[in-house]
């Protein structure tokens, strides 16, 4: 059996846009975790792999589900110890227990749901790694497996606490295996993309929740206490999820009108994905019910069969169109061409977007009957004719685009290595500010010190001078009051001696009897 070879991108919840920011504004402590975390990911990003199908295949079983949680120690040597593996019980540690519940909260989503046997569909084992590094403010899918930091306990707390979180980061994985999307540009947005609603799917599933009722949140519970935000990222109301001094202003884009061409962060993988956050979101509260139902199945049937590695915006709001049409009917798909209207997308029917080179849908798939007008919450998985044509169209679309897949690549190597290239200047860059910012701050405080080493010196001669001023006064007042009283003395002395009268005749007066 042959099969394609799996390209893997590190995959981070929290975004370099956030990590920089924090390196910003951040305490000297903040400043520094930011710093780790942005240079351990341009490492690891650097450590990217063509993973084996075979090595992989190797850590399936069909048909059950497996979890492994190991424990990194606060080190960076991956998985690190086993504390907990399927059927064990609750270990205490609240990070090992977490991953391990919510690898189990996604794998059951995804099977009740999608009758899907883990992120390969083959029943691959989910392998999660807690306390990774020190004060780690990250969590991310590596191609293999789940790594959590425990956060850094001033901005973000442990990185289990979230369920979205885990879904979101596991959800990688099963695009990995089925679109493998470009982790670049518009196609790497949509990777988050997928993540993001999948991740709020399998919160809302968890939870019981409708779409109405849903907080559509990523990772809500993270942000610690004092921290001016509810999440990292919203569906509902993207560019809102915080509003931080130390963090910033959330910079998500709700519309085409708002799209952040930029070189960092992918292209902005993090932060254009607002733009299809907020037409699911839109979706799925119009058609009401779960959200799962109906929209979830339509996103997973486009994961599944339609989507290409470097699809855009546009090419997404078509093939879900077409698909929700297939599924559901004209009424379900009316509704989502005004979800994608909404945030500044048009659709554009099969026939007009196809390729030149490339049948149409219409043309490869084999007629079937319209299905009904009404909105139904059947199984979302095309029939096998519709099945058999769409893939027949993506595989005609990987066929015909062999020479632009090449350039394409190469076109990505380059744009990837100039990234990486001005990422390190920026890093570079970042550092000297940091240097000279804290060089600067400890400059402010010595002169600080000194004017007020001055100025208590300055009050401190002021008082001595106003205490001999005192004194001498004092001493003055009693040395003229004492000379007062002697010349006083004196005059008396005078008067009394001029006042008693002199014997006769010389003769001494006796003294008086006693």
């Amino acid at each position: 059996m042959c099969e394609k070879p799996l390209h893997h991108v590190h995959c981070n919840i929290i975004p370099p846009h956030i990590l920089r920011k924090i390196a910003e504004n951040g305490t000297a402590q903040q400043q520094d975790r930011a710093f780790h975390a942005l240079n351990l990911s341009a490492q690891l990003r650097g450590q990217r792999q063509v993973l084996n199908p075979l090595v992989m295949l190797a850590l399936t079983s069909p048909g059950e589900k497996r979890r492994n949680v190991y424990d990194g120690a606060h080190g960076e040597t991956l998985p690190g110890n086993l504390v907990r593996s399927e059927g064990a019980a609750a270990t205490g540690d609240a990070a090992a227990d977490e991953a391990y519940d919510s690898a189990g909260s996604t794998y059951d989503f995804y099977q009740a749901v999608f009758q899907r046997n883990s992120l390969d569909n083959r029943g691959l084992r989910l392998d999660s790694t807690v306390h990774y590094s020190n004060g780690y403010n990250n969590a991310f899918w590596n191609g293999q497996q789940m790594i959590y930091g425990d956060g850094d306990g001033s901005i973000f707390t442990r990185f289990t606490v979230s369920v979205d979180v885990i879904a979101h980061e596991l959800t990688h994985g099963i695009t990995q295996h089925e679109a493998n999307l470009v982790y670049q540009g518009q196609s790497g947005a949509l990777n988050e993309h997928l993540s993001d609603v999948f991740g709020s799917l399998v919160k809302q599933y968890l939870k019981g929740q409708s779409a109405a009722a849903a907080d559509w949140l990523i990772g809500q519970g993270l942000l610690m206490p004092g921290i001016q935000g509810v999440a990292i990222r919203s569906l509902k109301a993207p560019g809102t999820a915080y509003n931080d001094p130390t963090l910033g202003h959330d910079p998500q884009p709700d519309h085409m009108s708002k799209y952040v061409d930029t070189d960092e962060d992918g292209g902005g993988v993090h932060i254009n994905s607002g733009i299809p956050n907020k037409a699911f979101y839109n979706f799925a509260v119009s058609l009401g019910g779960n959200a799962w139902d109906q929209a979830g199945h339509i996103w997973y049937n486009a994961l599944l069969h339609a989507l290409s590695p470097n699809d855009t915006f546009q090419d997404c709001a078509n093939k879900t169109y077409k698909i929700a049409g297939d599924l559901y009917g004209a009424a379900v798909a009316d509704q989502l061409r005004a979800a994608w209207q909404s945030v500044g997308l048009g659709v554009v029917t099969a026939a007009a977007a196809a390729p030149a080179n490339v049948p149409s849908p219409a043309a490869v798939a084999a007629p079937v009957a319209a299905a009904p007008a009404a909105a139904t919450s059947a199984p979302a998985a095309l029939t096998a004719s519709r099945l058999q044509a769409t893939g027949a169209q993506k595989n005609n679309e990987g066929r015909g685009s062999g020479g632009r897949s090449a350039a394409a690549k190469k076109a990505h190597a380059t744009r990837e290595a100039k990234a990486t290239a001005a990422a390190a200047v920026r890093r570079a860059a970042a550092k000297k500010a940091h240097i000279t910012r804290t060089a600067k701050g400890r400059s402010a405080a010595a002169l600080k010190a000194h004017a007020t080493r001055e100025a208590q010196a300055t009050a401190a001669a002021a008082a001595r001078r106003a205490a001999a001023k005192k004194a001498h006064i004092t001493r003055g007042a009693e040395g003229r009051t004492a000379a007062a009283k002697k010349a006083g003395a004196t005059r008396k002395a005078k008067q009394q001696a001029a006042a008693t009268p002199k014997p006769a005749g010389g003769a001494k007066s006796k003294p008086a009897a006693r």
